[in-house]
């Protein structure tokens, strides 16, 4: 059996109380997954179940710059039986690189949300599962979805478009909620912790749904024509409580965003074709704020053309906002977007065509 000369280091055998005050001082979470896979002992300092470590990673999560997640680099990586682990790597878009280890996940398969650390995947029974790639903390099954019929061919992983969560369900197991918008009409269905059931809102209520957000302690639905609707109550019976009624159609949109920054935003993505590719892609943005103290009778969108010393970061998974300048290399003023629309069937996507950064120039943001 070899032996640890003296002059080589034990970094196993550090104590204690000193891995912990590491981990305490680690801010990025790349850094953090490097320092548990060091070996054993650090692995357990940085994963160990006690109140504080777990706090601690959920900062992390809430105080990261947004990673892409990409396939593995070696093919044979990317594939998986449905039992199997496949490989991801993540991209750091403010350092321009592909950081030096890889996520394990349990399946091959399109995540439709990544809230709170949590990634959200769609089984083929229409049931949710929330997946947590940073812990072996283990899965969490929600109830399946019901089924609406559309008459055409939808596959069940591209069913639902969001999935958004209000906490992290391991802090908060017993009180985290969840929210979806599923279906080629944009429904939107809620779920409590412990329930066996989704509560769904009727298509007469809301319909077309373009993006939710959890905001105050609710959850806020931006429909496809600007209209905001509060979800006041799910239990029993849903309570919503029109915040704007008024449709936008001066400016139709193909995408549109809910953002928390310095109040509660909403992004209009505008889209033109490629030349010559028939593909659209990413023209320009307005960004609008919710006004509630406007000198008229209801709250209003007004439109803002600067947003300062933040970024914004869009998608089809949560968006939200950072200050720029406690994150080097992020740049303010600034939107950073990616490829979050699938073809007309809604069942394959083209592919990640439209990915980019844009920033303030003269009262419109352009790339």
């Amino acid at each position: 059996m070899a032996s640890v000369s003296a002059d080589s280091p034990d970094w196993a055998s550090l104590p204690g109380h000193l891995l912990d005050s590491i981990v305490e001082k680690l801010i990025d979470l790349p850094d953090f997954i490097r320092f548990a896979v060091v070996c054993k002992p650090w692995f357990c300092a940085a994963t160990m179940n006690n109140q504080q470590k777990q706090q601690h990673r959920g900062l992390l999560a809430h105080k990261q710059i947004p990673m892409l997640m990409v396939p593995s680099s070696d093919p044979k990586d990317n594939n998986s039986d449905g039992e199997g682990q496949v490989k991801r790597g993540l991209y750091s878009i403010t350092r321009g690189e592909l950081y030096d280890f890889q996520l394990s996940l349990p399946y091959k398969k399109r995540f439709c949300g990544s809230s709170h650390g949590w990634l959200a995947a769609v089984e083929d029974n229409y049931a949710i599962t929330l997946i947590n790639p940073f812990s072996r903390v283990s899965p969490i099954t929600l109830p399946p979805l019901r089924q609406v019929e559309l008459g055409i061919h939808q596959e069940y992983e591209y069913y639902v478009d969001k999935v958004v969560l209000s906490a992290d369900p391991y802090l908060s197991p017993d009180s985290y909620q969840a929210a979806t918008i599923f279906s080629g009409f944009s429904l939107v269905a809620f779920i409590k912790s412990g329930d066996k059931a989704w509560t769904y809102i009727s298509k007469d209520q809301l319909t077309l749904a373009a993006d939710i957000i959890y905001h105050e302690s609710h959850f806020y639905v931006l429909d496809y024509r600007h209209r905001l609707t509060k979800i006041k109550s799910f239990s029993g019976t849903v309570e919503l409580e029109a915040i704007i009624k008024k449709p936008n159609r001066r400016h139709p949109t193909q995408k549109s965003y809910l953002v928390i920054g310095g109040g509660l935003l909403t992004v209009q993505r505008f889209l033109k074709e490629k030349d010559h590719e028939f593909q659209d892609v990413t023209w320009y943005f307005k960004v609008y704020k919710l006004n509630r103290s406007s000198s008229q009778c209801h709250p209003i969108w007004v439109e803002i053309e600067n947003i300062g010393g933040d970024a914004l970061f869009l998608g089809d998974n949560y968006s939200f906002s950072l200050v720029a300048f406690q994150f080097p290399g992020c740049l303010p003023n600034s939107i950073y977007y990616t490829d979050n629309y699938n073809d007309v069937q809604g069942s394959k996507p083209l592919g990640p065509r439209d990915m980019e950064t844009m920033i303030q120039s003269d009262g419109k943001m352009e790339t």
